[in-house]
């Protein structure tokens, strides 16, 4: 393994290709005098091309697309790519280490602080290196997440619903992708990889798949397709796109964090399926206490449908339970 390179010292345009070549990105932890290595996978192939980069492990308890951005890697041929691909399948290493959502040296979520800053603590420095040399870079980007340890959600591809979106083929790639949930935001929160990228026009996507903690590796395979699927449509490889009409085109603003929440701690027992259309009113789970007393019921607060469920029984008051998307397009 080589000892890397000072993430300031890295030059997208000093890397001439053709090649397929592993650089390891040094950056100050914060912790003594270590370093955060980001293993950074970069073809570059014979012919003039857009730039696509796509990330992986943005939460260290997402697996299927780490394991997808390197089976991407692998399999690129240089000889017929058109353009670059930028490849980091691990964004977040301390969470990765650690298997979980944050990171354990700042308690902080990648997803949560881009574009970061360079002077920042070791999260914020990993979104600033991503945001400025990376993104920057990008004519389109790709972030590949899974529902992670506790939630689960339907595999879906989310994208930029505005008319900014349509016209930079957001939605064009969201409908290559091959899956039967789309999801169209018109509006961001900040703060995420996909919000920098759209405040730079940068056109955008990101997956979301049912997650738990484990590897699915028939849900990595269908990543792995897709975003061969979005190289296609943007002419950097040959082939023909596999076309999948979508059961469920979405529309909302995609923000989990505004998810239904638990009004007491106890245990949940859903009472809905993954994508089940509800109703306002209509009970979507019930919370237990220890000898299977009910402790309050979970309703629907509007009509919609669901894209969230928690799959961890055990909720502590105000986790999230449920997200629901009120929005459909024909």
């Amino acid at each position: 393994m080589s000892k890397g390179i000072h993430w300031s010292d890295f030059n997208l345009n000093s890397v001439k290709g053709p090649i397929k070549q592993v650089i390891y990105i040094n950056i100050e932890s914060g912790c003594s005098n270590d370093f955060v290595r980001l293993p950074l996978m970069i073809a570059k192939g014979s012919h003039d091309g857009p730039t696509l980069t796509v990330l992986g492990g943005v939460h260290g308890d997402e697996y299927e697309g780490p394991f997808a951005v390197r089976e991407l890697f692998e399999k690129l041929d240089t000889a017929s790519l058109n353009g670059t691909f930028i490849g980091l399948p691990q964004s977040n290493p301390p969470a990765t280490e650690g298997g979980t959502r944050k990171s354990p040296i700042d308690n902080l979520n990648l997803a949560r602080v881009f574009p970061g800053n360079q002077d920042g603590t070791i999260t914020e420095r990993i979104a600033h290196f991503i945001s400025k040399q990376l993104i920057d870079k990008s004519s389109f980007l790709i972030d590949l997440h899974s529902s992670g340890t506790h939630i689960s959600t339907p595999t879906l591809v989310g994208y930029d619903a505005s008319e900014k979106g349509v016209n930079n083929g957001s939605k064009e790639s969201a409908l290559s992708f091959g899956v039967d949930v789309i999801w169209g935001h018109n509006a961001l929160s900040d703060g995420r990889s996909i919000s920098y990228a759209n405040s730079i026009d940068i056109p955008w996507i990101y997956t979301e798949c049912s997650g738990g903690g484990w590897l699915h590796l028939k849900e990595a395979d269908l990543y792995t397709k897709g975003v061969f699927n979005v190289m296609m449509k943007l002419k950097m490889i040959r082939g023909k796109i596999r076309k999948v009409q979508p059961k469920f085109q979405l529309l909302g603003d995609g923000d989990m964090d505004e998810s239904i929440t638990a009004s007491v701690s106890g245990y949940l027992v859903p009472k809905v399926n993954m994508l089940s259309r509800v109703t306002k009113g209509q009970l979507l789970g019930e919370i237990l206490g220890p000898a299977n007393e009910l402790l309050a019921k979970v309703k629907s607060p509007t009509n919609g449908v669901i894209v969230l469920i928690r799959r961890s029984a055990a909720v502590i008051k105000d986790e999230s339970i449920t997200f629901l998307v009120t929005g459909e397009s024909s």
